[in-house]
């Protein structure tokens, strides 16, 4: 059974949401869920589900809003990425440098908002030390990433923000945890790609 998880630490979760939106034409932690509420907060109810501490990552022209917009959220860290225009490894950093001492760490990207409950505990079960757990959909791997203790310390003695962590996860042991949700693999990056899952009425 997955229950027993909640007896162990809970693993905070990394929100990714400093990209610049080219694609999508407006902020993508702003994309409607349903008609109640919006991407990041869809995110952030779900990993309060498993009791997650929340550090979201966001780009120095939505800080101000995101701010006010979440404070009914808190606690929750909120973070200004003042360079996001370097990549998305700088704002891993800035949210590992926020973190207070954990075993493990989730990495969830603002573009890929399809995790759920059973998903999440499914990874935590699986981490290891030494290791990344990532899960699969028909042998394809999806999101979030949920990242072991030692590569926590290995990003922060990182110096450059400039790093690939693709590149970075591959000097490491990948554990694949199969789900059932066929959703993880999706990516929301245009308007096409909103439309394309299912979103079309969200539009404004």
């Amino acid at each position: 059974m997955l229950c027993n998880i909640y007896e162990k630490q809970p693993s905070p979760v990394i929100i990714l949401a400093a990209g610049l939106s080219e694609r999508m034409k407006s902020p993508k932690l702003f994309l409607k869920w349903d008609n109640s509420v919006t991407f990041v907060e869809h995110i952030i109810d779900t990993y309060k589900k498993i009791g997650s501490p929340i550090i979201l990552i966001v780009n120095k022209f939505d800080f101000p809003e995101t701010s006010l917009f979440l404070s009914p959220y808190e606690p929750l860290t909120v973070i200004e990425n003042t360079i996001p225009e370097i990549g998305r490894f700088h704002s891993i950093k800035l949210g590992i440098s926020a973190l207070k001492s954990t075993d493990s760490c989730f990495i969830q990207n603002i573009d890929n908002p399809f995790s759920d409950e059973i998903t999440l505990l499914k990874l935590k079960k699986k981490i290891k030390s030494n290791s990344y757990v990532v899960p699969t959909f028909n042998k394809k791997a999806g999101h979030p990433v949920l990242i072991a203790k030692e590569l926590i310390e290995a990003i922060k003695s990182i110096n450059s923000s400039d790093f690939n962590f693709k590149d970075f996860l591959e000097t490491y042991n990948r554990i694949e945890c199969p789900v059932e949700n066929e959703k993880i693999m999706i990516n929301i990056n245009s308007k096409e790609d909103y439309i394309k899952a299912g979103f079309e009425t969200k539009l404004n």
